[in-house]
């Protein structure tokens, strides 16, 4: 048996054992942020500057919190369908190549930019690199927070939802518990 029955198996709420990693993730974070400072300055003698480092901070604790919520209807997508190895593939670059990682949305044409404020990932990067670099946003950064917190809560209240009904409607067809 694998990790993913095992995880089927189980009687404790998926929510809980999939938010379970936050604060390891948080600590793993904020340890990367300082191990990176460091690595810069003292190998290449870069001095990283943070314009703001609290809005910075501000900015990954929501986005963690909206790709916990992502995350929960993932898993309400892999415990109903058991293979999604296709959507994960093409997920995973849509959603970077929209969330402005690569590129500011500034920069987009306006067919994709459109499709880019789609993505909850989007407002994230764009306000990390506002409080970063002070760069400019797409739209304006205290509309970008509101959109981002509004799809926080919709995330978050969409993948409980959604995992919950996935659990018990597996449970009673019992296939929960088969991959």
């Amino acid at each position: 048996m694998g990790t993913l029955e095992f995880l089927m198996l189980t009687n404790a709420s998926r929510a809980v054992l999939f938010s379970r990693n936050l604060y390891p993730r948080l600590l793993g974070l904020a340890l990367s942020l300082v191990y990176v400072y460091a690595f810069f300055r003292v190998i290449f003698g870069v001095e990283v500057l943070l314009l703001n480092p609290l809005g910075v901070a501000a900015v990954l604790l929501v986005g963690m919190a909206a790709s916990l919520g992502f995350g929960l209807v993932y898993g309400a997508l892999v415990f109903n369908f058991k293979n999604v190895g296709p959507l994960n593939s093409i997920l995973q670059f849509v959603l970077l190549g929209l969330s402005g990682v690569f590129f500011p949305p500034a920069l987009y044409p306006e067919p994709l930019r459109t499709l880019a404020l789609a993505t909850p990932f989007t407002y994230v990067a764009d306000l990390l690199r506002f409080y970063a670099m002070s760069a400019q946003t797409v739209l304006d950064p205290a509309a970008e927070w509101l959109t981002l917190t509004l799809y926080t809560a919709a995330l978050l209240l969409a993948g409980t939802a959604s995992l919950s009904l996935v659990e018990r409607r597996l449970k009673r067809t019992g296939g929960l518990g088969t991959y």
